[in-house]
């Protein structure tokens, strides 16, 4: 371009840009001063005599000029748009740094220039400060519009979500507030360091950013709500914590244990995405589990667990835990409880995981400043040694929780029904424990039985807990092998002759001539008669959850030779180990 065209286009610019700033909504300061440097140097270009404009340094500068003064106008025409004005200022405020690096790219195009005027009077530092300053005191005293402004823009562009046009008060608090913020960064240092500290802490994410959708629980402390996390359109579960206000050092001490939850990554350990931390709003929002706590899938009784489920659950739940107690700084959980155990379906199976650990401060803030109590107290899962003052939380009492957990996956029951709340302390503190149902395999019991020991040292580790489980499920998934076929009777030559005279099988070669009609649970419970109770012993003779007694479900099988009958009398055993096939094909 030659540089008459190039001077005239300079001069249009710097009309055109005089006319911006005139009508622009934010930054009117900054734009001004911006306008009046570009006027002064475009002033000074005049008195260039035609014959220099011909040099190609000239010639060089001047383009350089026309481009920085053409980026100058489309800058300031962001604060003149109706409808993203005040976007641009919710994000970036007075632009700081982007007018800095303009004033910067004009110096040096009128240095470049060497035009001989007084460029540090006209690019005084201290007037970009005062500049800066008043932008951002009239941004304050727009709060409100804008936040107002920034509702409206949400609602528009994500009309099609449910819930969108609700809670538009705590909304706008929330754009109003995080507008606030932003402005406190730039104006204050030392809050400054304080709000950068606390948001490298975990992911703050503002309520404006968040939609609750429907309510699907009642926690301890918070209540529990299915939602959209809107910037990441993900489905989340938030945790709407009862807090009405907190102090500084409190925030702290939450900020504090947030982040420690925020950290701590694990297959069966809940995913924490961030926090909301705003006035009258406090929130965890963490991943949603569609099957909800192992609380509420027990009291739905749906879906019915096998045995195999039980054991794939607690060893998930014992794997989250231990994570934790093995860390290079142990987490004690402090809450282990069937409501903080929060399943999903993976494929065919279940996906579980542990949530709410590290939240002391949360809690105590929360009972203290909430009349709301929940229906289903943690004393339940309480080891005895917390209830004397000053008890400590250890490793020992998350393993007394975890049985006590284990005993509701195991009985499907709630524990210490219909018992209050002293005589629960009594009974636990005395050493007495939930009745274990005679239907729990004996080594699921036992375990069950180790992990609440009253002795804190008795009580295994999450590691011994998971090898135990280990054992306990490849038991289990041998006991649950179908009974196979009948097998051919053997020919009573072939081996040693029976007492009873029945027929003998020509597998194992005991006696085959007794059939048994009930079902493969009831079956188990029969092969598991060498670690009998004397309740199981009773369950042999007494009608239990079957309409007839155990020994009632042997019948005689067509053909029988055997001469024994099943007595109740006698020992259930003996006659277990002398007349029925007890082998794996069986």
């Amino acid at each position: 371009m030659d540089p008459g065209t190039n001077l005239k286009v300079v001069y249009q610019t710097a009309v055109a840009i005089k006319e911006i700033v005139e009508v622009v909504k934010a930054n009117q300061q900054q734009c001004k001063r911006l306008s009046q440097r570009i006027d002064a140097i475009t002033s000074a270009m005049k008195a260039i005599p035609a014959e220099e404009l011909q040099r190609y340094e000239r010639q060089k500068s001047l383009n350089n000029y026309r481009h920085c003064i053409e980026y100058c106008c489309q800058f300031v025409t962001q604060f003149q748009d109706k409808k993203s004005w005040f976007t641009k200022i919710f994000h970036k405020q007075n632009y700081r740094e982007e007018f800095e690096e303009l004033n910067l790219r004009l110096t040096q195009c009128a240095t470049d220039l060497n035009l001989g005027i007084n460029l540090k009077q006209i690019f005084d530092p201290e007037l970009d400060v005062s500049d800066q300053a008043t932008d951002l005191d009239d941004i304050k005293s727009k709060l409100d519009e804008v936040a107002e402004l920034m509702i409206q823009k949400q609602d528009e562009q994500l009309r099609y979500i449910e819930g969108i046009e609700q809670d538009m008060e705590a909304r706008f608090t929330s754009f109003k507030y995080q507008l606030e913020l932003a402005i406190w960064k730039i104006s204050d240092p030392q809050k400054a360091q304080k709000i950068v500290e606390e948001e490298h802490a975990f992911l703050h994410i503002p309520y404006y950013d968040l939609v609750l959708e429907e309510c699907i629980g009642q926690g301890g402390f918070a209540d529990v709500y299915r939602g959209k996390w809107l910037s990441r359109d993900h489905n989340v579960a938030i945790k709407v914590i009862r807090i009405q206000y907190i102090d500084e050092r409190v925030k702290q001490d939450i900020v504090n244990e947030i982040s420690i939850m925020h950290r701590v990554r694990h297959d069966h350990i809940l995913n924490m995405f961030g926090a909301c931390m705003e006035p009258d709003k406090y929130a965890l929002i963490v991943e949603y589990m569609s099957l909800g706590s192992l609380y509420d899938v027990l009291r739905r009784q749906t879906p019915q667990f096998s045995w195999s489920d039980r054991c794939s659950i607690a060893t998930q739940m014992v794997k989250g835990i231990n994570y934790l107690h093995k860390l290079s700084k142990p987490i004690i959980h402090r809450d282990i409880k069937s409501l903080n155990i929060l399943m999903t379906e993976h494929g065919k199976d279940f996906l579980v995981k542990v949530a709410d650990f590290s939240l002391a401060t949360i809690r105590h803030e929360t009972s203290r400043q909430s009349s709301y109590a929940p229906s289903v107290a943690t004393l339940l899962w309480k080891a005895p040694e917390l209830f004397v003052m000053h008890g400590k939380h250890t490793t020992a009492s998350d393993v007394y929780a975890i049985g006590v957990v284990l005993w509701e996956l195991a009985t499907g029951c709630e524990p210490y029904a219909d018992m209050d709340v002293s005589m629960i302390y009594v009974c636990v503190s005395q050493g007495q424990r939930l009745a274990i149902s005679s239907n729990v395999p004996s080594s699921f019991a036992e375990l069950i039985s180790k992990a609440w020991a009253h002795e804190p040292k008795k009580r295994p580790t999450c590691q011994e807990l998971l090898n135990s489980i280990k054992e306990i499920a490849a038991e289990l998934d041998t006991n649950n092998k179908p009974m196979a076929e009948p097998q051919e009777f053997a020919a009573p030559s072939t081996c040693k002759e029976l007492g009873c005279k029945g027929r003998i099988c020509a597998k194992c070669h005991k006696c085959r001539d007794w059939h048994f009609s009930g079902d493969q649970d009831q079956w188990n419970w029969v092969c598991n008669y060498m670690n009998w109770t004397m309740a199981d012993e009773t369950r042999w003779f007494t009608r239990d959850t079957v309409d007839c007694r155990a020994w009632e479900l042997f019948t005689k099988r067509d053909g029988a030779t055997c001469l024994d009958s099943i007595d109740p009398r006698e020992d259930p055993s003996f006659f277990l180990h002398d007349h029925i096939c007890l082998c794996e094909e069986h």
